[in-house]
């Protein structure tokens, strides 16, 4: 695996410097050809030529001019910044990745610990940057968490969140987003992130992503007990209600259990959907969609991206799995970061260890920040359609969320951040070694990732190792 990792650091290197040598030679001057002139095309190293007269260019240090009609210039100058985004965007570990950040604290799958202090200049940057943005905000509202990173080209960036209690005395808080940015060498301005006042709870802008409601899509087969762990959780930790910055849906595509005869498949589908009803005076609205064959994630989440009614509504969605903790300030981050036919929110979620609870503080040693993990999103639906949700012929595990991952970095701004305020539960995991070979190395990988921090599983070993010798010792 070390080897493995070595060879994909020295063709990521690879790919970067021919990028950027790739960039400096497009952004050489423009070069002008002819309407009618037997012009080749123009290499991105040949020395611009003047028009009129027409001039073929001969070779990269040369032309010979002729008389002809007049010409038309055409330019394929590109800077930098552009060039290196359609050559590097779509790979998809290039995207650049957002720490999260709390006042005391800085959240990174890239960092020694999972959770580390935030002291320093790190933190005397972001104290720069919070005070900066506050100013922005109505002063009831505070700093609750952020997100940042250093972009090679623009600086470094932040999406700063700030929360109030709600006006309306209701339960939960109110959030506003303001976006920042130092450019290298000069000082801090507005980006167009700052989120304005969110409206009265009694106003109906449906417009508005953060007013609209937030249609939540979960594949099931089985694991009943574990959906109504998923509700009570999502309802004391999420202040849902009718108001329509509380908004949320949620559609179980329920696909029957293997070890389910066809009356015990529609008996767990009405208990699912009493269960469901007891939560509706909480706010909570929901659909149980039926799906037929053997389970498939891809499948039944586009099957509960089609139900979602009216079929014009460009709703926007969530997609969950049942393991899933989730926080109430992700779902504004969940509201506020998507833009239709523009921009897509892929969080990291945190996944725990076996044998760790689901409310962590001190992350050190519980789990990873799931970086190959593209299982979560948080999009339009028109977005989704317009990529032809997922690939239909993928089998199995796993690939269908990579494929649509990749997909999306070619048409969309990818944001893929750190956030605390989804936690991924251990569960066990079986790998069916029928997979394709691509398919099972990452299912095997994902499985023995989530057994335990690689220290505690040395630690393991090596003592079973001392103890397999005592015993050898013993018995000669």
């Amino acid at each position: 695996r070390m080897r493995m990792s070595l060879q994909k650091y020295d063709k990521c290197i690879a790919e970067r410097d021919e990028a950027v040598h790739q960039a400096e030679i497009a952004v050489k001057p423009v070069v002008k050809e002819c309407d009618k002139c037997p012009v080749p095309p123009p290499c991105p190293t040949c020395k611009p030529v003047s028009c009129p007269p027409c001039t073929t260019i001969t070779s990269h240090d040369q032309a010979s001019a002729t008389t002809s009609p007049p010409c038309r210039s055409t330019t394929i100058a590109m800077n930098i910044s552009e060039y290196i985004k359609i050559s590097t965007h779509d790979k998809r570990f290039n995207i650049l990745d957002w720490e999260q950040f709390t006042p005391r604290h800085v959240l990174s799958p890239h960092r020694t610990k999972p959770r580390m202090n935030l002291g320093g200049a790190t933190r005397a940057e972001t104290d720069k940057a919070i005070s900066f943005a506050s100013k922005r905000v109505p002063h009831e509202f505070k700093f609750h968490h952020g997100h940042t990173r250093v972009h090679p080209l623009f600086g470094a960036e932040y999406l700063l969140d700030f929360a109030a209690k709600r006006k309306d005395g209701t339960q939960g808080l109110q959030f506003q987003r303001v976006g920042v940015v130092r450019k290298f060498a000069s000082e801090l301005e507005m980006v167009p992130w700052h989120t304005p006042v969110a409206p009265d709870a009694t106003s109906d802008d449906t417009a508005s992503s953060k007013n609209a409601t937030l249609f939540m899509i979960m594949p099931l087969s089985g694991r009943v007990d574990k959906l109504q762990a998923f509700l009570q959780m999502l309802t004391s930790a999420v202040p849902l209600g009718t108001t329509n910055t509380q908004r949320v849906h949620l559609t179980i595509v329920y696909y029957k259990s293997n070890d389910h005869t066809a009356d015990e498949h529609e008996g767990a589908v009405d208990d699912i959907t009493a269960m469901l009803r007891t939560y509706v005076s909480l706010g909570l609205g929901f659909r149980v969609v039926r799906a037929t064959g053997p389970f498939s994630r891809g499948a039944g989440l586009e099957l509960g991206a089609t139900s979602i009614a009216p079929a014009s509504l460009n709703a926007l969605m969530f997609f969950v799995d049942v393991d899933m903790t989730i926080s109430h300030d992700f779902l504004f981050r969940c509201r506020v970061t998507p833009k239709p036919n523009e921009r897509v929110y892929y969080p990291i979620v945190f996944s725990l260890y076996q044998n760790h609870p689901s409310i962590v503080k001190e992350m050190q040693n519980a789990g990873i920040w799931r970086e190959y993990g593209f299982g979560m999103l948080c999009m339009y639906r028109d977005d989704f359609m317009a990529l032809n949700g997922f690939n239909k012929t993928l089998q199995g595990w796993g690939m269908e969320d990579v494929d649509l991952y990749d997909r999306a970095i070619k048409r969309f701004d990818v944001v893929r951040a750190v956030d605390e305020g989804l936690i991924h539960e251990w569960h066990e995991k079986i790998c069916d070694p029928n997979l394709e070979p691509s398919q099972l190395i990452m299912c095997l990988g994902s499985m023995t990732q989530m057994e335990g921090d690689k220290l505690l599983l040395g630690n393991r070993l090596a003592s079973a190792r001392m103890e397999l010798a005592r015993m050898k010792g013993v018995a000669a």
